[in-house]
């Protein structure tokens, strides 16, 4: 019984006890800290058309341009090319190639995650300025997706 009251009234249980404080407050405010620093982004439409029904409407594109290799039979991970009527399909919607200012990539994520990159596509039009699109975690992979989107565009 002395030891265990030894224990208690020594200050090393004191230091445990409030390192053990400080660990699980830095754990819960990293935890809040990630749950809101996401820019709140706008998830693709909820019931995006299939690809075989976009080439149904449109025709046969031009060039398809994966997003993302893992989900090319996905509308919202590639990029469907109509250079002859001059418009892309993103995320199954409409973009004239007349629209777009600029295509560009970066790098998405803070200094000390795996980088993320995503493809900025700047456009004239009021509904959607800015369109973002996620391409992975590989720079390269960013980088010849731009080239094949810009190699579309007229100079």
């Amino acid at each position: 019984m002395d030891y265990l009251d030894q224990i208690l009234s020594s200050n090393t249980f004191a230091s445990i006890c409030m390192v053990l404080g400080v660990a699980f407050y830095l754990y819960i405010a990293y935890g809040i800290y990630r749950h809101f620093r996401h820019p709140k982004t706008v998830e693709p439409k909820g019931g995006l058309p299939s690809l075989m029904q976009l080439e149904d409407l449109y025709g046969t594109p031009s060039d398809i341009i994966v997003l993302n290799a893992t989900r090319y039979n996905q509308t919202d991970s590639v990029i469907l090319a109509y250079d002859d009527a001059g418009f892309f399909i993103v995320n199954g919607e409409k973009i004239p190639m007349s629209e777009v200012t600029d295509v560009t990539f970066n790098n998405s994520s803070i200094p000390w995650e795996s980088p993320k990159y995503q493809i900025l596509i700047q456009t004239t039009m009021e509904t959607t300025n800015l369109i973002r699109l996620s391409v992975g975690y590989d720079s390269e992979w960013a980088k010849n997706v731009t080239i094949q989107i810009r190699s579309h565009l007229k100079k």
